[in-house]
């Protein structure tokens, strides 16, 4: 008997049943049956990686897609020479859903999707491409496009295509009256493409009536992160869409890397829940793991990353003179393991906290720049107001600013209760509700903090 039969044979289970106790093993068993049943469910699925339905279309897309609108470049082409290493470790770790468009890079996006997938690699993933309306001289030249994406990617089937960028002048001077909405069903009844849907940019008001024109859509692609979350579709646009059995698909989750993005730098984040553990000798192996980690990015990248911890007072705190608790003993070696891995950095990191009195003071000459940031002027605050909530006129978003001395964050608070408030009531907060929520966001704050003017 060799190997393959003996572990199909009941002498296998017998011994591992013998070694592993009948319990585990029929959790072992039934675990196994759940990855066979979703890898029959879901396209290249892979445990370590989420999936979601996507609306009606009856498919399960990876919770992280590949958008290819931004790749290694060279001499001011796409290198593919990188790309399609990259494109392929991702399908490899689950990912299924591979987002595209005719326009992107001058055209040379498509072309590193088809090189990338072909091979066998297509097979593995959702495909998707979007038709640019700008581009159109006349309504023939859908056809002719989306058959040029489909030869460029060396696919039959694009499995989700869009209208790419729909705004009102879109809406009004294109896709209205070249009759593109036909023109996706058409495709879609030939086979040619499986679902069909649309990429926005513009208003919540228009992105109700484009929703609200057909039932056919299948999915749409928005513009969505918790920064600008009433930016253009903003936070109902999604709800609006699901309501409507529609999938969604988001670009710039974390606006395409807002930090990393203005430094040049890509941005590696030390999840501090993940850093600290119950279990002893645990905590320790981790933060040497992360900085590891951060040196094996540094190696491979030009220019070196940002290392960055969040509310670092969690993992930077004060170490305990006379330590006798096993928890403030594994601090102190938290600590003093940190203090090392700075003196031997090579390379960027920043530590953000509100708590400064709570970071150890070996820390202060670890640190080359101290940066404080106050509470915002009365014009900055304004300006913040108008940002968070843009419906606000400069008056109103004035009169706030004067009224009550919050910093960015408290704003952002008042303005997510406004969001919330509108989700539930379906219609805008009125200015007394919004100052309404002013006033409860200053509950716990010293009485000299409040600033009233005029009521």
């Amino acid at each position: 008997m060799d190997r393959r039969d003996f572990l199909k044979s009941g002498l296998f289970a017998a011994a591992a049943s013998a070694i592993i106790g009948p319990k585990a093993l029929a959790q072992e068993v039934e675990k196994q049956a759940v990855r066979e049943r979703l890898s029959r469910e879901i396209l290249n699925y892979n445990p370590q990686m989420q999936y979601r339905p996507m609306g009606r279309t009856g498919v399960k897309v990876s919770a992280l897609g590949f958008g290819m609108l931004r790749l290694p470049m060279k001499n001011g082409h796409v290198d593919f020479d990188q790309t399609t290493p990259m494109v392929r470790r991702t399908i490899e770790g689950g990912v299924n859903y591979i987002d595209t468009g005719r326009v992107y890079l001058g055209g040379e996006s498509e072309q590193a999707v088809g090189r990338a997938l072909a091979g066998g690699w297509r097979d593995r993933v959702y495909v998707t491409s979007k038709m640019p309306w700008w581009e159109m001289r006349s309504a023939d030249d859908f056809e002719k496009f989306f058959d040029q994406s489909r030869r460029t990617i060396g696919t039959d089937v694009i499995d989700f295509y869009h209208i790419h960028m729909i705004m009102h002048r879109a809406w009004k001077d294109y896709v209205l009256p070249y009759r593109l909405i036909e023109k996706m069903e058409r495709l879609k009844a030939q086979g040619k493409i499986r679902f069909m849907g649309f990429s926005f940019h513009d208003s919540l008001q228009l992105f109700k009536k484009v929703v609200e024109y057909t039932p056919a859509w299948d999915f749409c692609l928005i513009q969505h992160n918790y920064l600008d979350y009433e930016y253009e579709a903003g936070v109902l646009g999604p709800k609006y869409a699901a309501a409507n059995g529609m999938g969604l698909a988001v670009m710039k989750p974390v606006r395409t890397g807002f930090l990393a993005r203005r430094t040049g730098r890509d941005l590696m984040v030390v999840d501090v829940s993940q850093i600290k553990s119950c279990w002893v000798g645990e905590s320790e192996k981790n933060i040497k793991a992360a900085f590891d980690r951060y040196r094996s990015y540094v190696r491979q990248s030009e220019p070196a990353p940002i290392l960055l911890f969040n509310e670092a007072d969690a993992v930077l705190g004060i170490r305990q003179e006379g330590a006798q608790r096993a928890v403030e003993k594994m601090e102190n070696s938290l600590q003093n393991i940190i203090l090392q891995e700075m003196e031997q950095l090579d390379g960027i990191m920043i530590a953000t906290t509100n708590l400064t009195q709570n970071l150890d003071k070996a820390f202060e000459r670890r640190f080359l720049y101290k940066i404080e940031f106050e509470k915002p002027s009365t014009e900055a605050k304004s300006r913040i107001w108008r940002s968070m909530i843009p419906t606000l006129d400069e008056q109103t978003a004035a009169t706030l600013a004067e009224r009550y001395d919050f910093s960015g964050g408290q704003i952002e608070n008042i303005a997510r209760k406004r969001t919330v408030d509108m989700i539930l009531r379906g219609e805008e907060p009125s200015f007394e509700q919004l100052d309404e929520y002013c006033r409860s966001e200053m509950l716990g704050q010293p009485e000299r903090s409040r600033r009233r003017i005029g009521f």
